[in-house]
């Protein structure tokens, strides 16, 4: 009797451990499988939930600042194409400005050839010519095209084209002392350039200026 209470006694311990092992192992299925048992740390802070408010008012500043981006980006477009439409109206006559330019030139020369010629009483006919060209000069002057200043002035090669180079000491070296084409000029764009004939200083007095500046040194 005595060895068969210990041996019950022996038994109890078993029989407790393998209830807590089987008590483990259901915990751990309810789980899931590969699951881990999670435990908090002792003594760490509960981390506080995030304020449904505050994350409002951030995607509602994002939004804003995406919203003021696309308006910058619309602005310039506007501008952008404003410009490229007044450029365009600007210069929409251009073609048709140009070719008048060539009859011009035409009528102009034909003043001249009646002027100096022995045909009698062509005082109507060039007063006929010089009115027309005064009325394409009007329209010129209505699409905002002028004639290029050149006889006098220093020559420039964006409005100029040197068709002749001539040694005079009657004007300053570089400037223009002939025209042999009127120039035009389309608000900022040069249309055409004028032909010009521009001076240069004799080579007597280009040497002598040499020679001086050779003995002074």
């Amino acid at each position: 009797m005595a060895e068969e209470a210990e041996r019950t006694e022996a038994q109890a311990p078993r029989a407790e451990e393998a209830e807590g092992k089987r008590g483990n192992g259901a915990e751990q299925a309810d789980a899931g499988p590969g699951a881990a048992p999670q435990r908090a740390p002792e003594g760490a802070p509960a981390q506080p939930a995030p304020d449904p408010l505050e994350l409002a008012r951030q995607e509602a500043a994002e939004r804003y600042e995406r919203l003021l981006r696309l308006q910058a980006e619309f602005d310039n477009y506007k501008r952008r194409m404003h410009k490229e439409q007044s450029e365009m109206l600007k210069y929409a006559q251009l073609p048709l400005l140009r070719d008048l330019t060539g009859v011009v030139d035409d009528l102009e020369r034909a003043i001249d050839h009646a002027r100096n010629s022995d045909i009698p009483d062509h005082r109507p006919f060039v007063e006929g010519l010089e009115m027309v060209t005064k009325q394409i000069g009007e329209v010129f002057e209505r699409f905002g095209m002028t004639r290029i200043t050149a006889k006098g002035e220093p020559f420039d090669p964006r409005k100029h084209e040197a068709m002749k180079v001539v040694e005079t000491d009657e004007f300053p070296e570089n400037t223009i002392v002939a025209e042999f084409r009127t120039g035009y000029q389309l608000h900022e764009r040069i249309v055409r350039p004028s032909m010009v004939v521009v001076s240069k200083k004799p080579q007597a007095q280009a040497g002598d200026d040499t020679s001086g500046n050779g003995a002074a040194q």
